[in-house]
């Protein structure tokens, strides 16, 4: 007997990628050092999370270093 794929719990897990290289804008157009969010990704584990951020997102080509990525494991 299968089971409902509603009751199968997923074992992929959120991840966000950022940076603290870059500033933003304040309203006030003041211009304030602050974390960059690059992405997004979905998976089993930190390692392949890397692994499809890393194929999705250009880093250096946006102008970001590769080595000052930063990645955490976000809840639901």
């Amino acid at each position: 007997m299968s089971m409902p794929t509603s009751k199968i719990k997923s074992t992929m897990k959120e991840y966000v990628f950022y940076t603290t290289e870059g500033t933003t804008l304040s309203p006030n157009q003041m211009e304030v050092e602050n974390c960059q969010i690059l992405s997004f990704e979905r998976a089993e584990n930190a390692e392949s999370a890397w692994v499809s951020f890393q194929q999705n997102f250009a880093v250096e080509k946006h102008g970001f270093s590769l080595n000052k990525v930063l990645c955490r494991e976000i809840g639901e």
